[in-house]
Order: structure tokens, then C-alpha cells, then sequence
């Protein structure tokens, strides 16, 4: 995924992924305010080849993977995350992406709500937004 960084308003730095989302509706990936930043809710698609996976478990890994990718580019780890809201449609898909989100925040315990709540497209199985601070201890 490339990630591109422009300065905004108010002393921000707003990154994209570039996806036609974030254009559709005029939004960042990832606001940097501060010691702050904000991920927008994310999904697994593969922006480099301009696809989704079929699998929620496979979704997830790649959602995991944009989040870092994202962060990284913010100077922030995943270790920088405080909270995290998880959206994922079907219920029953839960157990499948159990413990592929437990591992990824297995060091971190952030504060995590999960909603299962229908997403913008039908194929999106599961998504996240991230809110991290930077002084964080790591």
C-alpha cells in the first residue's frame, strides 16, 4: 500500500492510501494531530492489486497489515494503540477472526469495542479504526 502525507490544517498530517473511498468522501486514512492519530475505519482490501479477499480471516490479516502500514508511516507502532473499534457485519464471523485480532493486540490491551453493524459494500466482511497516541511508552 503506498501511503501519501500532506500537511492540513490546524498543524495536522493527513495520510492516504488513496483508495477511491477516501476520495468519494473526502476523508484521510489517518489524521496525525499532535501526539495523536486517528485511523479511519479500515478494511483488508489489497489497494496495490484492487482487491478483497473472500475470507474474513484473510481480510482480517490484511485489515492488521494496513493499520501498521498507516501507522508506520506516522512514525506510531502497533503498540501506540490505545483504542479500537471493530465493525463486522455477521456475527457468526467473530469466531473466525478471534484470534487473529487477540494475537495482534496480545501486548497492547487496548480499550477495543467490537459492532457488528453492516459495512459500506457487501463483500467487506470486517473493518477497524485505530486511535493511537505517540508518547505512548512502547
Amino acid at each position: 500500500m503506498t501511503i501519501t502525507c500532506v500537511d492540513g490544517q490546524y498543524g495536522r498530517t493527513l495520510y492516504s492510501a488513496g483508495s477511491a473511498a477516501e476520495k468519494e468522501f473526502s476523508f484521510s486514512r489517518a489524521v496525525k494531530d499532535g501526539e495523536w492519530l486517528f485511523v479511519a475505519n479500515t478494511s483488508g482490501y489489497h489497494y496495490a492489486e484492487r482487491r478483497i479477499d473472500n475470507s474474513v480471516q484473510a481480510q482480517a490479516r490484511q485489515m492488521l497489515n494496513n493499520i501498521t502500514e498507516v501507522m508506520k508511516q506516522a512514525g506510531a507502532t502497533p503498540q501506540h494503540i490505545v483504542r479500537a473499534i471493530i465493525y463486522c457485519p455477521n456475527n457468526d464471523d467473530v469466531p473466525n477472526v478471534k484470534n487473529i485480532i487477540s494475537d495482534f493486540f496480545s501486548d497492547i490491551k487496548p480499550a477495543v469495542t467490537l459492532v457488528c453493524t453492516p459495512l459500506a459494500a457487501p463483500e467487506l466482511k470486517i473493518e477497524m479504526e485505530v486511535t493511537a497516541r505517540l508518547t505512548a511508552k512502547t
